[in-house]
């Protein structure tokens, strides 16, 4: 049928404009975000049905503070975004009131430019001050949203939303491009790692005295778990998981001396083909996702990298000697240091600390052609005390972002890979145990790509921007100005 033809053509479409987002974020380019404002106001007037909406960045002024897309009538303002985490919605908030938008725009609204969180468990009824209504269950959507809206509207509006998409998505300029391309070929780097992990794991059902009761059955079974083992005074590592009802990890739950394997009913525990069991549906897939990333936080926490579970990002702690600064040393010929984490003091009171930068990354689990891989982004992270998120750490990160080229991306993923792979060199009087259930490989990569000229290009910066786009070595520092 014509009109299902038409919703996989826009969903498809969606799709590509979510991957070439995240891809350019991964890579720190920035111009992407720019581009998908246009391509979404057109979209969302008719599925948020917002006739007057508009592009404020266009139509208004450059930079349009706090929101990107506005519909005066309507009283809407929408954040067209590639992350929703709580601190760029408080961050965004704080914009809209302190520059008086609230009082044209009293609804506010994100769209997830690549794909929101699951949930948003966040109060900002404080931030809000009543002068702006937003409620995060419903005012942040993402393509997946929209796709749902289009699914139920009369064919003359999917026609008129895949003309938008069809124009600025479309394949249509794909033969200019690859007609100025030379037969010189190169290769392309990937931000991924693949991954290797036992081929078995170990399954067994939650004793009775550790599950959640009939009345607290929404509560965290795993927390439950952490409780049970805590008051019978044991204590375990953090890389096992809960999944419909059973403990899942690699380590041997057989083994009766092994604390973690007092929460299982010993008759019911089973090894099981891990490629079996991440093969029976996506629920089951997800879950050893879940397993991979609490057997990584296992593994980097005991490297002082810490999981901050309300961002999402592995960051890089602060020394165990209490210095202002760590540094991590890596390179393969010519070995070189990176600045990973620093505490910055107050210029009135210099013995005391006014916030802590993180070096950070994100870590993102697939599955390619029966080879797993990791995916790493790399981000940042402000404390106010070497843990605890700090209040205008969000600000920061986006001017880092803003300032971030492609090269000094490049050597980030570059020093993460080398990290990831156990390839830093410790402190002399520190010793890093090996981990035995997950390990990395080297960056992946794409052959036969076109050559690109990189002169070309790099011709247009001036001269201190051109110095690092250009690192041969690289060697380029991983701080900025500004640390």
């Amino acid at each position: 049928m014509e009109i299902q033809e038409i919703h996989n053509r826009i969903r498809d479409r969606f799709a590509y404009l979510s991957a070439t987002v995240e891809g350019a974020s991964a890579m720190g380019q920035s111009d992407i975000h720019r581009l998908s404002e246009a391509i979404v106001c057109p979209v969302l007037k008719i599925v948020l049905k917002l006739p007057a909406l508009r592009n404020l960045n266009s139509v208004e002024r450059d930079n349009f503070p706090g929101i990107d897309l506005g519909d005066p009538v309507a009283g809407v303002g929408i954040q067209v975004t590639a992350r929703a985490d709580a601190p760029k919605i408080r961050s965004t908030i704080k914009k809209c009131i302190s520059h008086g938008l609230h009082q044209t725009y009293p609804h506010l609204r994100f769209f997830v430019l690549t794909k929101k969180q699951s949930t948003y468990r966040l109060n900002v009824k404080p931030d809000l001050s009543g002068k702006l209504r937003f409620d995060p269950r419903v005012d942040i959507l993402d393509y997946t949203d929209v796709l749902k809206v289009l699914a139920k509207l009369p064919t003359a509006d999917l026609s008129a939303v895949e003309e938008v998409l069809e124009a600025d998505l479309g394949i249509r300029s794909a033969p200019s491009i690859r007609s100025s391309w030379t037969s010189t070929e190169e290769h392309g780097w990937l931000n991924l790692l693949p991954i290797t992990f036992p081929s078995r794991l170990y399954l067994g059902e939650v004793i009775p005295e550790a599950r959640p009761r009939s009345r607290s059955r929404h509560r965290n079974p795993r927390h439950l778990a952490r409780k049970y083992l805590s008051d019978n005074r044991l204590t375990f590592s953090s890389d096992w998981s809960i999944y419909d009802g059973q403990v899942i990890t690699f380590h041997d739950l057989r083994q009766r001396d092994l604390p973690l394997s007092r929460l299982v009913d010993p008759g019911t525990v089973t090894d099981f083909a891990t490629e079996e069991y991440h093969s029976v549906d996506n629920n089951y897939r997800h879950a050893f996702k879940h397993l991979l990333r609490l057997c990584m936080q296992q593994m980097l926490y005991r490297r002082g990298v810490f999981w901050q579970h309300k961002v999402g990002l592995f960051c890089f702690g602060p020394p165990d000697d209490g210095r202002m600064k760590r540094y991590e040393s890596w390179g393969d010929k010519k070995t070189a240091t990176r600045l990973v984490f620093k505490r910055v003091p107050k210029r009135d009171a210099p013995e005391e600390i006014y916030h802590c930068k993180h070096f950070a990354f994100r870590a993102t689990f697939h599955v390619l052609s029966s080879t797993w891989y990791v995916s790493i982004r790399p981000e940042w992270f402000f404390s106010y005390n070497g843990y605890h998120r700090w209040f205008h750490g969000a600000e920061r990160v986006d001017y880092l972002k803003r300032r971030e080229k492609n090269q000094t991306v490049f050597n980030h993923v570059k020093f993460l890979a080398h990290f990831l792979g156990g390839g830093t060199h410790p402190d002399l009087f520190r010793t890093l145990p090996t981990y035995p259930f997950l390990t990395f490989g080297p960056l992946a990569s794409v052959a036969g790509l076109p050559q690109l000229d990189d002169n070309l290009w790099r011709s247009a910066e001036v001269g201190p921007i051109h110095a690092t786009l250009v690192d041969p070595k690289g060697v380029i520092p991983l701080e900025l100005e500004g640390w």
